[in-house]
């Protein structure tokens, strides 16, 4: 099951920079009620080198409450 979370949530952050590129709202319009929204707005803060670390673990810690 996390793997296909964090599959999902890295389908949903390449779909942020490389289709909605300078048209984010777009991208926030269409995801604000997926379940990973949160996970992966968090997760772009962290950069392409980060991400590969810093992605199981905010899915972790959201499902883990």
């Amino acid at each position: 099951m996390e793997k296909k979370l964090i599959t999902e949530a890295y389908k949903i952050r390449f779909e942020y920079f490389n289709i909605y590129e300078n048209k984010e709202n777009r991208w926030h319009e269409k995801y604000k009620n997926h379940d990973l929204y949160s996970i992966v707005v968090k997760s772009l803060k962290y950069n392409y080198k980060e991400i590969g670390l810093m992605m199981p673990k905010l899915i972790l810690e959201e499902f883990a409450h």
